[in-house]
């Protein structure tokens, strides 16, 4: 709490404890997070992020009101690394991106996903037209303030560091 000065510790009950990126809903009561998270380096500098391989990554959401947290169903599997969530302007589904766990950092390429959000209970997680099976790497959905956009960077292959990124 920004006007108090107050804040509180939450233990997220994953097997994994690392976590990354998150984005808060429009009415700021629940926080979407890559969490579930480990990953291995294939160099000592561990901060180089394009050297990351992540080993596991799922999306989870915790809700301030209720002091809970879940995986979210649709954005957690197993055989994926899911990662960069971002809220639709409604709060009614969280984008994200996604690839196969197991991939090189190096030649990695995301896929950008919707799921519902439906209370925490999740659901099928669509490919979003244009940000998914393009042959690039598709990552960091965010959306304009009326709703009405949504942009996200794309790059040859992997993320955030990348000099063939554009934003889309």
């Amino acid at each position: 709490d920004m006007a108090s000065v107050e804040g509180q510790k939450v233990v997220f009950p994953f097997p994994h404890k690392g976590f990354t990126f998150m984005a808060w809903s429009s009415t700021g009561d629940k926080l979407a997070v890559s969490a579930n998270q480990s990953f291995a380096s294939s160099t000592p500098v561990i901060h180089e992020t394009q050297e990351l391989e992540y080993t596991s990554s799922d999306i989870a959401v915790y809700d301030l009101c209720r002091d809970s947290v879940v995986l979210l169903p649709g954005a957690s599997f197993p055989d994926y690394i899911e990662i960069y969530p971002a809220w639709t302007p409604d709060d009614r589904s969280i984008v994200f991106s996604r690839v196969r766990a197991g991939v090189s950092a190096r030649v990695m390429r995301f896929d950008i996903y919707v799921v519902g959000y439906n209370n925490g209970k999740g659901g099928t997680p669509l490919a979003v037209e244009g940000a998914s099976h393009n042959g690039r790497s598709n990552y960091f959905a965010r959306f304009s303030p009326d709703g009405r956009w949504m942009s996200f960077c794309m790059a040859d292959q992997g993320s955030l560091v990348e000099s063939s990124s554009d934003i889309y």
